[in-house]
């Protein structure tokens, strides 16, 4: 097992790693360059609309995070079972994925739907409540196309092809920030929605994202073999398996996300000001955390794939790997953070916003 960690043996690791690791983060910082573009749209619109923002965004993103961290296990067994060679195991674990993103998406909707109630039970201003219950509504019917969506993309980086899913995120994150701009400002003929063009945004490009994708497998031979259902093996074991490896991914990213949405939540009860405040300062750390949680799917990914080929003397090393190179960027981070507070900021602030939102960021 010591000979793993020969500078020549990691070094190949290394590489391959990174080599996984390139479009999973490309995507992650993609992902994360929509939600800044948006609250930069919305700061446009005023200190109260970019609280809103705030506080709908950070609910959206906290529920699907605990459920995209579920459906995350999807690649990591099918890199398991792709290390194996194993394809009937695959189309089980593609088929019960999708089963369960749909089974999620219920429960998402609900809490989705009624959630100005809870907001106006936390104790947030009636504007702010008022200002997201369309938005809210709006969003609620971009969830099951947004599970289905990640399932499949998780079935590409599952088989080692992540660049496909970057490719995916490439073209439709400049078409989610066009759209959402159009229905926000109302241009091009369409009515001026405000935060609900948001909202209705992400649900058209999401549904089309979906159809694309699979047209997309289905054009495809060599992808369309594993969503053959019908030669799938009818067991419950893959359903078991997925909730074994995701529930716990899910609640570690419900616990670390949770604590972002209840601190809003008490921004929120301070001022708009504070919540606008909020939201600037999330916007710089969903673009940095993105990056770590990218390398943490990689290497899961990668472990996986060594396990399907009956290596698991691979994992201490490949944590190892993993977790260096997330402290060397994080050190990184925080150094322009610490260094550069000004000019970070002055990146989002215009003049349409109080000079109080920037001396509480």
């Amino acid at each position: 097992m010591q000979t793993l960690f020969t500078r020549p043996l990691l070094l190949k690791e290394a590489k391959a790693l990174l080599f996984l690791a390139g479009p999973i983060i490309a995507n992650g910082l993609l992902e994360s360059s929509y939600s800044f573009t948006n609250a930069f749209m919305a700061a446009q619109l005023g200190i109260t609309e970019l609280a809103v923002n705030a506080l709908v965004s950070l609910l959206f993103f906290t529920l699907m995070v605990i459920f995209w961290g579920v459906i995350s296990a999807t690649s990591i067994i099918i890199s398991h079972y792709h290390g194996a060679e194993d394809t009937p195991a695959i189309r089980g674990v593609a088929r019960d994925s999708l089963w369960l993103s749909i089974m999620m998406s219920i429960p998402i909707m609900l809490l989705l739907w009624f959630a100005s109630d809870i907001f106006l039970w936390t104790g947030q201003s009636i504007f702010v409540v008022h200002a997201a219950e369309k938005y809210l509504h709006a969003l609620t019917w971009a969830v099951p196309s947004d599970l289905l969506g990640f399932v499949l993309m998780q079935f590409f980086q599952g088989i080692s092809r992540p660049r496909i899913v970057f490719i995916i995120t490439l073209a439709y994150i400049p078409l989610l920030i066009t759209t959402n701009y159009i229905l926000i400002f109302g241009k091009l003929g369409f009515p001026a929605l405000g935060l609900a063009g948001i909202g209705w945004g992400v649900t058209f490009v999401y549904t089309l994202v979906l159809i694309c994708l699979g047209l997309y497998i289905w054009s495809k031979p060599f992808y369309r073999k594993y969503f053959n259902f019908h030669e799938a093996r009818s067991q419950t074991r893959y359903f078991r398996e997925l909730l074994h490896v995701g529930v716990p991914l899910g609640g570690m990213f419900s616990i670390e996300i949770g604590c972002f949405l209840i601190v809003a939540v008490f921004m929120g009860k301070i001022s708009d000001v504070a919540l606008a405040a909020n939201q600037i300062i999330m916007q710089f750390l969903w673009v940095t955390i993105n990056v770590v949680f990218s390398i943490g799917q990689a290497v899961s990914i990668r472990i996986g794939w060594r396990l399907g080929r009956q290596e698991p003397q691979w994992v201490l090393p490949l944590s190892w790997l993993g977790q260096s190179m997330s402290f060397i960027y994080m050190l990184i981070i925080a150094l322009i953070y610490w260094l550069f507070p000004k000019y970070l900021i002055a990146l989002d602030l215009s003049n349409h916003l109080d000079p109080t939102v920037a001396d509480l960021t």
